[in-house]
């Protein structure tokens, strides 16, 4: 089975898993209400009150976003956060088959998608399936860019990176990898190439 397919059946797997969880909710986390009332504060222009909450503001900012298209501002918390959340999925298969390979890859995912806890909170108006969205795409992309640099993956890369910490401060994790993570490996290079040319001379 291609890369293409494995992919479209872990966020499919992790979609329905998700999709399952949040049917089944009958209430909110409590940070989710906080989520929501930035939202709307949002879409009503009332944007310094929304960055006046104490949270980082990217995922009610796309809550707001979603809301024009889902009937309620509850609802798109959760389609964002299940749709994000299985999406994640790919970008974590693809990293771990470059580095595994595929069956690592598969069983890692898998076990993303249907690890109960984590099903049960992205399933629910929380900030963990967009950060794991951009994190994991930080981590791909990080890959990509060492294999084939180019200028606008570079610049994907930068923008997926903040979008991670403007999800949560723990984002810093996906900065410091996207610039430590190929600093570390232009130094690794320079100096396999010093020792090289020591060993010519």
């Amino acid at each position: 089975m291609t890369d293409f397919r494995w992919g479209a059946l872990l966020w499919s797997a992790a979609f329905l898993a998700r999709l399952l969880s949040g049917l089944g909710s009958a209430i909110f986390g409590t940070d989710g209400c906080h989520y929501l009332l930035m939202a709307d504060w949002m879409r009503a222009g009332r944007w310094h009150d929304a960055l006046m909450v104490a949270y980082h503001p990217m995922y009610p900012l796309l809550i707001s976003a979603a809301r024009t298209v889902i009937g309620g501002t509850e609802a798109a918390g959760e389609w964002v956060s299940i749709l994000l959340a299985s999406a994640a999925t790919i970008p974590l298969f693809l990293t771990v088959k470059s580095v595994f390979g595929r069956p690592t890859a598969v069983f890692t995912s898998l076990l993303y998608a249907f690890y109960p806890r984590v099903v049960e909170v992205q399933a629910d108006v929380m900030t963990e399936g967009t950060f794991m969205f951009f994190l994991f795409g930080t981590m791909w992309l990080t890959f990509r860019m060492m294999e084939e640099p180019r200028l606008d993956r570079a610049a994907v890369l930068g923008a997926t990176a903040a979008a991670a910490f403007l999800t949560r401060v723990e984002g810093l994790l996906a900065v410091a990898l996207a610039i430590g993570w190929p600093l570390l490996e232009a130094i690794r290079q320079r100096d396999g190439r010093i020792r090289r040319v020591g060993a010519v001379l």
